[in-house]
């Protein structure tokens, strides 16, 4: 029970240290800016067919669409996310 407890405290430190941070913040509010853009539909994925005269096909928005479109946005920027709030030099 106490190591329960110790890793308790211990990850609830560690969320504190995170959020006092600015740059978690300002990551923060950039990936839910993000999320805001693709499931409005201003940010979406487009498939070209073959040539790229062509416009290409935009599926059906609906929350297969949303989370096809979700995964190459947060692909992007998970890693930007970790880079600036992480500290790393």
């Amino acid at each position: 029970m106490k190591t329960l407890r110790v890793l308790y405290y211990f990850a609830l430190a560690d969320f504190y240290e995170r959020t006092r941070r600015t740059s978690f913040l300002l990551v923060l509010a950039a990936v839910i800016y993000l999320g805001v853009l693709v499931n409005s539909g201003s940010l979406y994925l487009s498939v070209v067919p073959g040539d790229l005269a062509s416009p290409g096909f935009r599926g059906e928005f609906n929350s297969a669409w949303v989370g096809a479109m979700i995964v190459p946005s947060s692909s992007i920027s998970i890693p930007t996310s970790r880079r600036f709030s992480c500290g790393a030099d």
